[in-house]
């Protein structure tokens, strides 16, 4: 439990103060008349043992704050502690519909609802905007919220985002290669403005890794045997007729310092088998299978680049534009080299959508993939913007880049992430709050108790797990409680009349608590109310209700 230093014994009122959501430059007069309202309201009512409390959202959003927004934040939180002693706590996040993508290093493409349910820690793909380069990092939050209400959707040739309307998306405004990198709300988003849609391009490797081409031949062109599934004998076995391909594997063994026959037939068919350990290393690298591994994008650049031309020489075919068309049965394999092409600056697609047959009535289906080098940014065009109603559960990511490639119906872009609880960076308030260093300013960051005279708030912040949080039963009963929360409470009902869910966030929560200030809702409701409720439960569930708040009736 922390002391604030307030000079107060017994708190006699508490103006409860949420979500005001001062916009970036819109409406600023009417914020100003709106508030100097507020101040007189406050100003009328206060006592000497009063205070203010902000439960969050003070600005709408925290991606881009002008210095006309910083200024307006100041002097209201400034106007608010020079009434009365101001507590401030933090507000939350925007997020995805579940059905968008994240690239992951070792599973590929996975759905970010899938992500997030199941906490997953594999490193996912990431945009640096100082360098421009793609990198894989590690989430260090997983956020889940539900939400009713209207989405941002955001259209493009290689964009389709469907948002929270205030989720961060990076943008630029012109197409020269030296302008920054933008970030606004998703519905401040216009049409024709710029989104990145990956890495810039890579200069050309000077170097082929004769190994890497090797494999991706192999695996264009190649068949693999076991010869014996005990020791791991086996071959892998090509039947050529194009003579760039004979000599690309020439040149190949030539650096490896291998030694093997080129046969040629009748039929002008050249037969080229490879064995010994350098066929057991091809073998194993795609564990028998003609399956590219998700795991070939932790590789090297100049790896995956050398693999791809090896790859392209077998089994590419080059238009006119000088792009790269190739097919496979195997879509894994088709999505991991358009994927890892995207990280290396190239322009590539998939096509999912289309079914391209043999000419046989056994053929499999096969998928399409483009891969083309460019000498320009990797960018898309928003071309459309609209909303969209939504009732259910919204994810993002917190990752130190601060932003996310993003997959939706077989689209790929970059977009922002979800700034909270990110350890590389500050969130909207604190500088605000450090850089005003008003003696009557507390900013309640971090979950705990917070004590001024006869009054402990337990600041419950949504960042944290709810198991964390400091329950009502956990405090000293010689004082009076009041609860914190800026974010879903089961059951509350939304200004559209939704009424939203939460596993994890209930009244039983707040069980205990003589108040509770809450944040996140733009609607006066009433969630539950003081009543004695008797009910039966299980022997094996009577702890869950008792650290829950509830008490053993007496017979």
């Amino acid at each position: 439990m922390k002391d604030l230093p307030i000079q107060i014994d017994e708190v006699d009122k508490v103006f409860h103060v949420a979500d005001v959501h001062i916009r970036n430059y819109k409406r600023h007069d009417e914020y100003k008349q709106i508030f100097n309202q507020l101040y007189q309201q406050i100003e009328d009512r206060k006592t000497d043992n009063s205070l203010i409390v902000v439960v969050g959202d003070v600005v709408h959003s925290k991606a881009d704050m002008s210095p006309e927004l910083v200024e307006m934040v100041r002097e209201f939180l400034s106007s608010l502690a020079n009434i009365r002693p101001t507590i401030l706590t933090p507000g939350n996040h925007d997020c995805f519909t579940p059905d968008h993508e994240v690239l992951t290093e070792n599973n590929g493409w996975v759905e970010i609802g899938d992500y997030v349910n199941n906490k997953s820690k594999d490193p996912v793909a990431t945009f640096n905007r100082s360098s421009e380069e793609v990198e894989f990092q590690r989430p260090v939050r997983h956020i889940k919220k539900p939400f009713n209400g209207k989405l941002t959707h955001i259209k493009g040739k290689e964009i389709d985002q469907v948002s929270t309307p205030t989720h961060r998306t990076i943008h630029q405004f012109s197409a020269r290669p030296d302008d920054q990198y933008y970030v606004k709300d998703a519905a401040d988003i216009k049409e024709n403005y710029l989104v990145p849609t990956g890495t810039v391009p890579n200069e050309k490797i000077s170097n082929i890794n004769p190994y890497a081409s090797l494999l991706g031949f192999s695996f264009g062109d190649g068949t693999f045997v076991l010869k014996n599934e005990d020791t791991g004998s086996c071959r892998v076995q090509f039947r050529l007729k194009n003579e760039s391909g004979i000599g690309f594997l020439k040149d190949t063994f030539n650096k490896l310092d291998y030694d093997t026959s080129f046969r040629e037939s009748e039929n002008e068919v050249t037969t080229v088998c490879i064995y010994s350990d350098l066929a057991k290393s091809i073998y194993e690298y795609f564990e028998g299978k003609k399956q590219i591994p998700w795991n070939f994008l932790s590789e090297d650049d100049a790896f995956i680049e050398s693999f791809i031309y090896g790859y392209l020489k077998a089994d590419g075919h080059q238009n006119e534009s000088g792009g790269w068309n190739f097919v496979s049965v195997d879509k894994q394999s088709v999505d991991v080299l358009v994927s890892a092409a995207r990280t290396l600056g190239y322009k590539s697609h998939l096509s999912f959508d289309r079914e391209i047959y043999g000419n046989y009535e056994n053929s499999k289906r096969q998928y399409k993939g483009y891969i083309r080098a460019s000498e320009n940014h990797s960018r898309t065009r928003v071309k459309e913007k609209n909303v969209v109603e939504y009732d259910g559960d919204v994810y993002c990511l917190t990752v130190p880049n601060e932003t996310l490639l993003v997959r939706r119906n077989d689209k790929i872009w970059v977009s922002g992430n979800c700034l909270e609880n990110n350890p590389d960076r500050l969130d909207a308030l604190t500088p605000i709050v450090q850089a005003m260093g008003d003696p009557n300013l507390y900013y309640l960051f971090e979950t705990g108790l917070y004590r001024v005279g006869d009054t402990v708030f337990s600041h419950m912040n949504f960042m944290d797990d709810p198991e964390d949080y400091i329950l009502a039963k956990d405090i000293p009963d010689k004082y009076r409680k009041i609860a914190l929360y800026h974010d879903v409470v089961d059951r509350a009902v939304t200004d559209y009349g939704y009424v939203l869910k939460s596993d994890e966030v209930s009244e039983q929560t707040f069980v205990g608590f003589d108040s509770v200030l809450l944040g996140d809702i733009h609607r006066r409701q009433r969630v539950s109310e003081y009543r004695i409720e008797k009910m039966e439960v299980p022997k094996s569930e009577v702890e869950k209700y008792l650290n829950a708040g509830w008490e053993i009736a007496e017979e």
